[in-house]
Formats: structure tokens, sequence, C-alpha cells
């Protein structure tokens, strides 16, 4: 009789208490990668409809600032805009 049972071929584990063994392991062997760091801001314009213009800036990403907005009902979405031509005008360095 062989009495070397790994973690995996225990039969008291469950399916759900494998998944975690596994996914632990993985993250052992595998760390997730930091996100890079961000050193840049910009400045952005959002014209609507009736050619109403808003100029904000952000260190984020502007396409994630500008979901932001959409979301929120803020900057150039807070009159209710529904259509709003975005361009970022300018990056510079944020340090």
């Amino acid at each position: 009789m062989d009495s070397c049972v790994t973690p995996l071929e225990s039969p008291n584990n469950s399916p759900q208490a494998i998944d975690r063994l596994l996914e632990s392991e993985v993250q052992l062997l595998l760390p997730p990668e930091p996100a890079p760091q961000r050193h840049l801001a910009c400045i952005y314009m959002g014209t609507d409809e009736t050619k109403l213009v808003y100029v904000g800036q952000t260190q984020d990403a502007p396409e994630r600032r500008w979901k932001e907005h959409r979301l929120i009902g803020s900057g150039p979405f807070k009159k209710g805009a529904t259509y709003v031509r975005k361009k970022v005008t300018d990056f510079f360095s944020s340090r």
C-alpha cells in the first residue's frame, strides 16, 4: 500500500477546495504583474451638441476619466448631453 497521498488525491477534498488549492499554487508561481506607473497627465476637451465646451485635466488614463464622466453625469455630460466630441489636447509629466 502506498502511503504517499498528495492533497489533490485525498478523498476528503471537494472540487471547490481543489480549485482553491490550485489557484493559490498558481498565484505563488505566477504573481500578478504590478500595474505600470503613469507619470503622465493630460488636458482634455469635450464639446457637446450645443457647442458648450468643457476642459478638464486628469492624471489617470483619459479614456477612464471620460467613462467616469459619462457614468456619473459630470464634466461635459453634466447638463444632460448625450453626444460629446472628445479630444485630448496635451500630455505632460505630472512630476
